[in-house]
């Protein structure tokens, strides 16, 4: 026998089918189902509020469109609501109740505010902070607070993450790694600097039991969007600030899908505006303290730490977990030039003391001999030498505290650049004095740019400025490159030398993005 259903059932037994498959059973004219009609209104009620509730703080959050526009879509979707029911009751002629059933929620739909407000209980996401005094405008720097972004990545990770977390804190509580020193490093937490810190390695007190404490691993650089050589290059650059949880493995620290954004900006109109120490401390280059936010400095201090409530993955049927949430900064990693911004130290290669390590100077015969050479005790050092003196977080603040003294007296800004251009530091207000506990030590150099991590049209002009005529000729590389199938929408020119440059160095006439395909091209250099 075949189910009169159609389900696709073939044997002897329906009645064993039935009780298998309840809903293929023929209903009897007698035994039609009676539905509660206010059950199936209520259901629908709630399902259009949760959805509009949803999308409001998505647009609302994520979209940054404000709440007086929204309202304007929440007009909009009653109405055409209103149009589609009553184009129904014109024509299918339902009953009054189905059609008062079916504008009920739309009717009494509360506003655009109150629906972002109850959402926020089950739907957690950061709430984006501008950099604008005036406020209003986004454009040109926003950042968020490391406690909501930590709090809903851990609402909202994969259970294997969150536990590995947790764990992590639960072993960093013990204090067994307190001033351990392991014979292998193989991550930063197996270093002195991670360690020797007992807030976040040392054993947890009777009051930190409910503690999680998450280690946060800071990166910050500087792009451009658009064509990084050309003369407008400067005013579309923008800089980044990220964070990893060290809290998880280093074979997934660094996963997309972990790494969380505190910071975006326009670094024109960041520098205008209080740079990298006003969005990450709250207080300005000039030392005004800002008390419109609460900056990710103060997210780390103890006396900030807020409850927080994390799905039980042992039971996910049981009530939700509290803890403490506790943050710590144990390391930045930055570019050369992105200590200027960071930290207290020169924002370019050419200053007299660039480094920020030390007091190396290229100014001097031995700026370029090893620090072990024996011909450094016997050659004349210039005036301004230092040797390779290593700087230490209290000679810098030691400098910083006299540059402040000297800003305070009147007619000194020539004598305060002269300091400045004698001793490499050159802020007064800087994000690494608030951040770190040593701004010398905690401040390492980005691995990503400390190898070939890219090409410029410049490295390759030197490059074929190397080669030709030795290895090859302008005809020979011509003649490749003609041969190459280039997207439709590229031309590359011809390759030639500059007319009249006798300069050791060469410039290639394209723009970065025929450098890009010229590059992909392969030539037989």
């Amino acid at each position: 026998m075949v189910c009169p259903n159609g389900c696709g059932y073939m044997g002897d037994n329906l009645e064993y089918h039935y009780r298998n498959s309840p809903f293929c059973r023929p209903v009897k004219p007698t035994e039609k189902r009676q539905r509660d009609g206010s059950t199936s209104a209520r259901l629908f009620h709630n399902r259009v509020m949760g959805t509009m509730e949803r999308a409001m703080l998505q647009a609302h959050i994520d979209k940054y469109i404000p709440l007086t526009h929204l309202d304007f879509v929440r007009t909009l979707v009653i109405s055409m609501i209103h149009m589609t029911v009553q184009f129904i009751q014109d024509e299918a002629d339902l009953p009054s109740n189905i059609r008062g059933y079916a504008l009920e929620p739309f009717i009494n739909m509360p506003s655009v505010g109150a629906m972002t407000k109850a959402r926020r209980k089950c739907y957690s996401r950061a709430t984006p902070k501008t950099l604008s005094i005036s406020g209003g405008d986004k454009k040109g720097g926003v950042f968020f607070s490391a406690v909501q972004l930590v709090t809903v990545f851990l609402q909202e990770c994969s259970p294997p993450v969150r536990q590995q977390i947790i764990k992590s804190s639960e072993l960093w509580k013990s204090g067994v790694l307190y001033n351990k020193k392991p014979e292998v490093i193989t991550d930063y937490t197996h270093g002195s600097r991670f360690y020797t810190r007992y807030d976040v390695c040392g054993k947890a007190s009777a009051t930190e039991e409910k503690h999680l404490r998450v280690a946060l691993h800071m990166w910050q650089d500087e792009f451009s969007p658009l064509d990084g050589l050309s003369h407008r290059a400067r005013l579309h650059k923008y800089g980044i600030v990220l964070l990893a949880l060290l809290n998880i493995c280093i074979e997934q620290r660094f996963y997309e899908d972990h790494i969380l954004l505190l910071t975006l900006y326009n670094s024109t109109y960041a520098k205008t505006n209080g740079g990298l120490v006003r969005m990450l401390t709250g207080i300005g280059k000039d030392g005004k303290h800002h008390d419109d936010i609460l900056p990710f400095a103060d997210e780390l201090q103890g006396d900030c730490c807020p409850i927080i409530e994390l799905p039980n993955d042992q039971d996910p049927s049981g009530p939700r977990i509290s803890y403490t949430l506790r943050l710590f900064l144990c390391v930045v990693s930055l570019d050369w030039l992105a200590q200027g911004d960071f930290g207290a130290f020169a924002s370019s290669v050419s200053a007299r003391r660039p480094c920020f390590k030390c007091k190396w100077t290229s100014g001097c015969p031995c700026a370029w001999m090893h620090s072990s050479d024996p011909r450094r005790a016997t050659m004349k050092h210039t005036k301004i030498c230092c040797g390779v003196e290593p700087r230490t977080h209290e000679s810098v603040m030691e400098i910083v505290r006299e540059l402040r003294e000297v800003a305070k007296m009147p007619r000194s800004k020539t004598r305060l650049q002269e300091m400045m251009t004698e001793t490499g530091i050159f802020s007064l207000f800087f994000a690494s004095e608030y951040l770190l506990k040593d701004l010398v030590k905690d401040a390492c150099v980005d691995i990503m740019h400390s190898h070939y991590a890219g090409k410029s049209r410049y490295l390759w002009s030197w490059l074929t400025d190397a080669l030709i005529p030795s290895e090859f000729s302008w005809a020979d590389l011509n003649k490749a490159k003609r041969a190459h199938s280039f997207p439709r929408d590229v031309r590359v020119a011809d390759m030639a030398r500059s007319k009249g440059d006798n300069r050791g160095s060469l410039s290639i006439h394209l723009n970065a993005y025929e450098t890009l395909h010229w590059t992909l091209a392969r030539y037989p250099c």
